[in-house]
């Protein structure tokens, strides 16, 4: 904690932000206020991709992308239950996608590689909000594209507000007690114009070069967001006090978790609130302690990322100038927030996955390159799953699913503590390590359209990290068939192969799926096979095949 009269010694910008800046980051104080973004409220939100040009440094403006505006997005403010309508216009100049990382949607809402929006088109999902109070974002998601589009500045928060999240009196007055932080590391090249590097050497906060913002001395709530392309943060204060932790990934913890120090993945989210009631009249700096990540960690001295100054080192992230408090202040948080309802025992589970992160050169998983056509996993709606994520690819990763929340049941045969305990839709796997996983895949089923799943390291995700799962619903035709007085015709989708599916009927058809899926004679481009009918062959149903 720092003296608020002392002298504010403004580091070079510019170009020359390297190491020297980096490794000196904790005697050099903030000299920028923070970008503090504007909301968005529903139920219909319009969000406009665009390219820009914003002053990140001193000299040249840079150019940039962002929502409505030159870098990032508004936060959007939703209400659990309410239904919603996003229309998304792009203005990119080439395809892109924008997925609502965390939200459990239906896969053709959930904005992956496979919702593509074109150049001057507008995508226009529409979605009840089926999660309770959390902090999730939006992200562009084209496969190939997602790091060179979130570099650029195309990011934003979700904050999901619930009756829970009231009751509990937590810090919610977005700008006064309650603020978004977007923590990114990027790397300029001349004109400060931005590569897109796997490690960046000068860290942002919402898009602000050493942030500083003015908080009142009272209970304030920090919504971060690690935005980073590889970096991992170690999150703690100058003068070592705890903080609470009241949500992660998912939602809300069941009771605030007192910590000082939470590694932060790419992709993961953190919900903490700080108290500063003693602090008026000074100022406390939030760091990242990258000397004491464990190896292995992007961002550790001994991981990926070799020769980059902010490897291993302690920096500077935001600096907080704490003021008087507000009229109304919350100057403390309840011991229990809520219990959570659906918490699944592992003796729920009928399916048990493996999925294994790999490495043979480039980042796989299960030593497979994503590959839109292939499906991956099929998912019976309503299952409850256990999914083992074996990391074999050495170093760390972040490993993300769409559609459902999960919570963790051991990591490394250990049960986890502290805010791993929530849920979440992201989980760090370090080398050699396995994490397993418990999750009910409901409310959503979709044979056509794909969700992923992938390292969150958005060079590994976009060299192939990701694989792909459908969610079907088992207590309905898994095909569509139609039936004249002569034939039956059989429709199912293009990712129902023999490898997930059985065909049967009331009576011996002579023909097995996988004669039907692997001859093109009887399969049109339409995955459909018209049969003579039978008076015996009245029904026909695609019966998935479970793995374990």
């Amino acid at each position: 904690m720092k003296n608020k009269g002392m002298n504010h010694s403004r580091a070079m910008r510019g170009y020359l932000h390297t190491s020297l800046i980096a490794l000196s980051a904790c005697t050099v104080q903030a000299a920028s206020p923070l970008l503090v973004p504007p909301t968005l409220t529903g139920p219909v939100y319009n969000l406009s991709m665009d390219h820009g040009a914003t002053q990140l440094l001193d000299g040249a403006a840079t150019p940039t992308a962002g929502y409505n505006g030159s870098i990032l997005g508004p936060t959007l403010i939703m209400n659990a239950g309410d239904f919603v309508t996003l229309n998304v216009e792009n203005n990119l100049g080439e395809e892109t996608t924008t997925h609502w990382h965390g939200l459990h949607v239906a896969p053709e809402d959930d904005g992956g590689p496979h919702t593509g929006i074109a150049d001057g088109a507008t995508w226009s999902p529409d979605f009840t909000v089926l999660d309770t109070a959390s902090t999730m974002w939006y992200h562009p998601h084209l496969h190939g594209n997602t790091h060179e589009h979130v570099n650029l500045g195309l990011a934003g928060m979700i904050l999901v507000r619930d009756s829970v999240e009231e009751t509990a009196n937590l810090p919610r007055t977005y700008g006064v007690d309650e603020f978004p932080l977007i923590i990114q590391d990027k790397d300029f090249g001349p004109n400060n114009t931005l590569i897109r590097a796997n490690f960046g050497d000068t860290i942002f906060v919402n898009a602000t070069f050493e942030p500083f913002l003015e908080v009142p001395s009272q209970m304030v709530r920090f919504r971060i967001l690690n935005g980073s392309s590889e970096r991992a943060y170690h999150l703690g204060f100058d003068d070592n006090r705890n903080y609470s932790v009241v949500g992660a990934d998912g939602g809300l913890l069941e009771a605030p978790v007192s910590q000082n120090r939470t590694i932060l993945m790419p992709g993961e989210r953190l919900d903490v609130v700080v108290d500063f009631s003693s602090d008026n009249g000074s100022t406390v700096t939030l760091m990242s302690y990258g000397s004491t990540l464990p190896n292995g960690v992007p961002g550790a001295l001994m991981g990926p990322g070799a020769g980059n100054a902010l490897n291993g080192a302690d920096f500077n992230l935001i600096e907080f100038q704490v003021g008087d408090q507000t009229a109304s202040p919350i100057t403390s948080l309840p011991t229990s927030i809520w219990t959570i309802p659906d918490r699944w025992e592992e003796s729920e589970a009928t399916v048990f996955r493996t999925v294994r992160l790999t490495r043979d050169g480039a980042f796989t998983i299960d030593n497979q390159a994503f590959d839109g056509s292939r499906m991956d996993q099929v998912v019976l709606k309503d299952t409850i799953e256990v999914w083992s994520i074996v990391n074999e690819a050495g170093g760390s990763h972040p490993f993300h699913i769409h559609d459902i929340q999960f919570y963790i049941l051991d990591r490394g045969a250990q049960p986890v503590t502290g805010h791993e305990t929530g849920k979440r839709a992201t989980v760090r796997a370090d080398n050699n390590e396995t994490v397993r996983f418990i999750a009910k895949f409901e409310t959503h089923a979709n044979a056509d359209v794909p969700y992923m799943y992938h390292c969150h390291i958005l060079p590994h995700e976009d060299g192939g990290m990701m694989g792909q799962f459908i969610v079907v619903n088992p207590e309905e035709k898994l095909i569509d068939l139609t039936s004249s007085d002569t034939d039956v015709t059989l429709r199912w989708s293009q990712y129902l192969t023999s490898q997930f599916m059985s065909l049967q009927s009331t009576s011996d058809l002579g023909v097995s799926f996988s004669d039907i899926v692997s001859s093109p004679s009887v399969v049109d481009e339409k995955n459909q096979l018209i049969l003579s009918r039978d008076p015996g062959n009245k029904f026909f149903r695609l019966l998935p095949v479970t793995t374990d």
